[in-house]
């Protein structure tokens, strides 16, 4: 029902562009098929792009199993192992210092195609920064095809940081300690 109520819009766009042709056209007598179906294409695309904005991403089963909650470490690289489900879905993985509202975006994990498991080195702070906090792990994924979470910018570039987390599937959050 939702999709419908999204199209309402669009379609109601897709009329105006259409009649707004037909008029221009008639005041000057002139029918071009070349501006016609432009203008046919280009609202139909943009109208598709406005409905694939709004579907949700095809779901992914998305956990951590390493660490555990409540482990410290003491070196800034972390070794984050997980799995998904289906085993070809896209993953991420995002780190939080508990002192800022920013989530990093980590390397991208190797994924096995076959068995969906992954594998993924963090960085909790550096050498002398983020000594004695806690930061928050969570993995994300999407099941939806490359080229359309690239469209709608449902990717992460390693080193992105955002102030939310994505609308996409989580793992479990994971806390870890950094300690001295």
């Amino acid at each position: 029902m939702n999709h419908l109520v999204n199209c309402i819009p669009l379609t109601l766009y897709g009329v105006l562009s259409v009649g707004l042709a037909l008029l221009l056209a008639r005041r000057t007598q002139k029918y071009t098929t070349r501006g016609l179906v432009f203008l046919i294409v280009s609202t139909t695309a943009f109208a598709l792009l406005e409905v694939m904005k709004s579907q949700a991403p095809l779901n992914a089963y998305v956990s951590i199993q390493s660490p555990q909650n409540g482990e410290t470490f003491r070196t800034p690289a972390v070794n984050v192992v997980g799995t998904v489900s289906p085993p070809d879905a896209t993953v991420s993985v995002l780190v939080h210092p508990e002192d800022t509202d920013q989530w990093w975006v980590q390397s991208s994990p190797i994924v096995h195609s076959t068995s969906g498991h992954w594998q993924a080195v963090c960085y909790i702070g550096t050498d002398s920064m983020g000594i004695g906090r806690n930061f928050d792990i969570v993995a994300v994924g999407s099941a939806s095809p490359w080229f359309l979470d690239a469209l709608l910018g449902r990717t992460f570039a390693p080193g992105r940081t955002m102030q939310r987390l994505p609308l996409i599937s989580k793992s479990q959050l994971v806390v870890i300690k950094r300690e001295e």
